[in-house]
C-alpha cells in the first residue's frame, strides 16, 4: 500500500550543492544542464537553503542582476526528512512548512531531494509518471528505459489481476497503456527529422482502439502529399522498433501501409467494391487514431469512407464471421480461442455498424457502443447490455493474456466466472441476431 512506502523510494536525483558565492546565472545554467528544479546552497560546506525555480522566476521578473550571489536570493528554507519516513509524513512536512522541496537525510547526510511533483507523479495513476518521464526525456535511450520499466510494471499489475480479475476496469487499464504509447510515439518523433507538413501519421488496430496490451504489436498508417515523406516513415518506424514496441509482422506500418492523398477517392471506391478482399484495410482505417501531422488528412479519408461504405451490407456480413463460443444448448464450449470466440464476435460487428453508419469520430469499442445507442442504431437497453458484456469479456481477456494464453478453458474457471462469460456471450449472440434481422 502507498501509505507504507518510504521516502527513499521517491528519490529521483542526487542532491546538487552550490557554494553561497555562486552567481544566480551559474545556478540557472546548472539547473538547466542537470534538468532539476532546485539546488542546495551551502555556506562553509554546510547546507543552508534551497534555491528553486520559483526564486529564479522572481529574480527574472524583478530584473535583478544575474551576476549577484545566489545566497542573497535562496529564500526557500532547507527542510529535511528521514529517508525511512513514510511518504505521507513527508507530504505533511511539506504542508506544515509551505515548501515543495525536501532534503532527504540518511545517517546525518543529505542523500537526495524529493519534490511535491516527484511524489504526486509516483502516487498518481501509473501512466502519469511514465508519460511525464517520456515527455521530459533528453534522448531515445531514456524513452527506451522508461518503456521497459512500464512494461515490467504493467506485467506485474496484470499478474495481480489473474488472482483478482474483478478489480480491473478494462477501460482505465487500456486507456493508461494508450497514454504511454502515444507519449512514446509523439516524443520519439522529436528526435527525428520529422516533416513540417504534408502528412498524417496514425496508430491503428488495437492501439487505435485504445485496447492494446503489453505493447507487442504496432499497427500504423500514413497519408501523404509528397513521396519524399516515405523516407521519414521508414526511418521513424525503425526508431519505434528500437524502443521496444515492435511493428506489425504483417506489414501494417506507416512505411508500407501508406496512401497518397490524391489516391484517396480511388482507394475508397476500390475497397468498397471489393469488401471481402479489403476488409482488413477497411478495419484499420476505421480504427485509425491521429497522432502526428495534419489531422484533416485522416478526417478527409474517413469522410470518403463514410460516403462509400454507408449501409454497405457486405461489411456487416463480413463482421459476423466470428460467432460466440456457445454450444447449441447455450452453454460455453469447453475450450475455445478467446479472441475468435469472445472478443471478435462483439468488436467486429460493433465496428462494422459504426463504419456503415458514418461513425468515425470514435474508435474505442465501448465508445462505439455508446455512439450506436445514442444514434438509435441499436436500442438503448441493448447498448447498456453490450457495454456490460464487453467489460466482462475484456476483464477475462486481460486474465488470459497476462498468462500468455490464447484459449479459454471453461473447466479452469470457477462457476461464477463461467456464468459471467456465458451470459456475456449470450448478450453478444442476441446482438448479432439483431444485426442480421435489421441490417442484412
Amino acid at each position: 500500500m502507498t501509505d507504507f512506502r518510504r521516502v527513499k523510494e521517491f528519490i529521483r536525483r542526487h542532491p546538487v550543492l552550490v557554494r553561497s558565492d555562486f552567481t544566480v546565472q551559474e545556478c540557472a545554467r546548472l539547473m538547466d544542464r542537470e534538468r532539476i528544479s532546485s539546488v542546495i546552497v551551502t555556506e562553509n560546506s554546510n547546507p543552508k537553503a534551497f534555491f528553486t525555480e520559483s526564486d529564479l522566476r522572481r529574480i527574472v521578473g524583478e530584473r535583478v542582476d544575474l551576476s549577484r550571489q545566489v545566497s542573497e536570493f535562496a529564500t526557500t528554507k532547507l527542510v529535511t526528512v528521514s529517508s525511512d519516513s513514510p511518504v505521507f509524513d513527508a507530504l505533511s512536512v511539506m504542508i506544515e512548512n509551505n515548501v515543495k522541496h525536501l532534503a532527504v537525510v540518511e545517517d546525518g547526510e543529505i542523500v537526495g531531494v524529493v519534490t511535491l511533483r516527484d511524489i504526486a507523479l509516483d502516487l498518481a495513476p501509473k501512466h502519469v509518471k511514465y508519460t511525464a518521464r517520456i515527455h521530459n526525456a533528453a534522448d531515445l535511450g531514456i524513452i527506451r528505459e522508461t518503456i521497459e520499466s512500464f512494461k515490467k510494471e504493467l506485467k506485474e499489475e496484470a499478474e495481480n489481476y489473474i488472482k483478482h480479475p474483478e478489480v480491473v476496469d478494462p477501460y482505465i487499464f487500456f486507456s493508461e497503456i494508450s497514454h504511454v504509447v502515444d507519449a512514446m510515439i509523439i516524443t520519439a518523433s522529436r528526435f527525428t527529422t520529422i516533416p513540417e507538413s504534408g502528412f498524417v501519421y496514425a496508430i491503428t488496430g488495437s492501439g487505435g482502439r485504445k485496447e492494446q496490451f503489453l505493447l507487442t504489436d504496432r499497427d500504423t498508417i500514413s497519408i501523404y502529399y509528397d513521396e519524399s515523406t516515405l523516407e521519414w516513415f521508414s526511418e521513424f518506424e525503425k526508431v519505434l522498433d528500437s524502443l521496444g514496441f515492435p511493428g506489425c509482422e504483417h506489414g501494417y506500418t506507416s512505411d508500407k501501409f501508406s496512401i497518397h492523398h490524391q489516391d484517396e477517392d480511388r482507394v475508397c471506391s476500390e475497397w468498397a467494391r471489393n469488401v471481402d478482399r479489403n476488409i482488413v484495410n477497411i478495419a484499420l482505417i476505421a480504427d485509425a487514431r491521429y497522432l502526428l501531422g495534419e489531422k484533416k488528412l485522416l478526417d478527409e479519408f474517413k469522410e470518403c469512407f463514410t460516403e462509400k461504405l454507408y449501409r454497405n451490407r457486405f461489411v456487416i456480413l463480413n463482421s459476423l464471421r466470428y460467432r460466440p463460443a456457445l454450444n447449441i444448448f447455450g452453454n460455453l464450449k469447453e475450450t475455445f480461442n478467446y479472441k475468435a470466440g469472445a472478443v471478435a464476435p462483439i468488436e467486429y460487428p460493433v465496428r462494422a455498424l459504426a463504419i456503415t453508419n458514418g461513425i468515425f469520430n470514435v474508435t474505442n469499442t465501448l465508445d462505439r457502443i455508446a455512439a450506436l445507442g445514442e444514434e438509435k442504431i441499436i436500442p438503448d437497453d441493448m447498448a447498456d447490455d453490450l457495454e456490460h458484456a464487453y467489460t466482462v469479456l475484456m476483464r477475462r481477456k486481460i486474465w488470459i493474456q497476462a498468462q500468455d494464453l490464447r484459449d479459454f478453458k471453461a473447466s479452469k474457471a470457477n462457476p461464477m466466472e463461467r456464468a459471467m462469460v456465458r451470459d456475456a456471450l449470450k448478450t453478444v449472440k442476441r446482438f448479432q441476431s439483431y444485426i442480421e434481422r435489421n441490417y442484412i
